[in-house]
Formats: structure tokens, sequence, C-alpha cells
């Protein structure tokens, strides 16, 4: 089983959704802004779907045999004071 969210890149609006995965014990939704890591750094993204738990095979077939772009690494908050 893999948890994964679709995000698109901080300042690439046309250009689509990437997924990523994220640690088992974490949920995203719409909307939240995260941290991932590309084979090109680490870029911030906003959550275009929430986070869906799928099994191999499902991801397999959602990515049409390629590998999931890479992992988030945190998400941001804010926090009023």
């Amino acid at each position: 089983m893999k948890n994964i969210v679709q995000v698109i890149h901080e300042g690439d609006y046309n250009r689509g959704r990437y997924c990523f995965e994220v640690p088992l014990d974490i949920t995203l939704e719409k909307g939240d802004v995260v941290l991932v890591a590309t084979k090109n750094g680490n870029r911030l993204a906003h959550c275009a779907t929430k986070t869906i738990m799928m099994s191999d095979e499902m991801v397999d077939m959602m990515m049409f045999g390629k590998k999931v772009t890479g992992k988030v690494l945190g998400k941001f908050e804010y926090k009023e004071f």
C-alpha cells in the first residue's frame, strides 16, 4: 500500500499534476502547501487532491507504469498569533 497525493508545483500552474508518496500515517487535504523532494531538488507545491491509500497495483495502473515522482517531506502550516 502507498499513500499518494497529487500536487502542482509552486509557480507551475499550467504544467500539470504530479503524484508524490506521503508517509502512511499522514493525511493531507486539497490546498495544503507541502515541500516535495524531486529529482531537481526540493520544491514547494500545493496539493491538488487529498491523500488516498492505494495498492501498488492501483498506483502502477494510474501512473501507466511510471514511478511516483518523489516524496512529500513536510507540510507548511499557518499559525496565527
